[in-house]
């Protein structure tokens, strides 16, 4: 899987030498084993060839919605989260909540550590909406956003059908200003257009932001 990752990402920037690669998860491979199959290192070549990566549930809501993630899993995310950002890759962290006092710790717990903080009240396929709260995106900025080391908020969206027609998704996503959107690459059984990703790009301000697309590396389905 390392190897994959780290083709893919050479394979991105040969053609788009500015291509963002994050990794959502997958936080094992940020440390590999030596010889003696015991003593556990960074793999420093995959973490240079990645920008980032997704956290799910790093303080809340595994694997219940609104509370603190499981005690183990958050010992072993908080070390191996360490380990990533250490590496230099922007951590991106997503905790599941939908009530506002625990809305408010996520996103303040995770900018205090200097990660790029989101929530959503569902998780995997069925996060379809934008958080209703805050009303405005948390730490909302007026600047054009065109690398992810200056992003201080983000949006994820795993299924954007709920939205109506390609075109409708586009422009209600263009209402908000949340610094990146992460989208899946496929809106219903059709990727999307690059008329659509375009109008992503822009936040309601008009200055631009990152959109990255969801692509499920390690899973083949004959519809996508």
């Amino acid at each position: 899987m390392r190897r994959l990752v780290e083709n893919i990402a050479a394979y991105a920037r040969r053609n788009r030498r500015n291509f963002v690669v994050v990794v959502q998860g997958g936080l094992d491979l940020f440390e590999k084993a030596l010889a003696d199959g015991e003593t556990m290192v960074p793999a420093r070549k995959f973490m240079r060839s990645i920008d980032g990566v997704l956290v799910e549930g790093l303080n809340f809501g595994i694997p219940e919605l609104d509370k603190p993630s499981d005690e183990k899993l958050r010992e072993r995310l908080d070390r191996l989260t360490k380990i990533a950002a250490d590496g230099g890759a922007k951590v991106l962290a997503l905790d599941f909540a939908s009530s506002r006092d625990t809305i408010r710790k996520a996103l303040n717990a995770n900018k205090k550590r200097g990660f790029v903080p989101a929530t959503a009240s569902a998780r995997d396929y069925f996060i379809n909406r934008l958080p209703t709260y805050p009303r405005r995106p948390f730490d909302e900025n007026p600047s054009n956003v065109l690398s992810l080391k200056s992003a201080r908020n983000f949006a994820y969206l795993r299924d954007s059908s709920a939205y109506g027609r390609e075109d409708e998704f586009a422009l209600e996503m263009h209402k908000n200003n949340f610094d990146m959107l992460v989208v899946d690459v496929f809106h219903g059984r059709q990727p999307l257009t690059k008329r659509a990703v375009e109008t992503l790009k822009h936040k309601r301000l008009g200055a631009r932001r990152l959109v990255l697309a969801y692509i499920d590396v390690g899973t083949a389905e004959s519809h996508r």
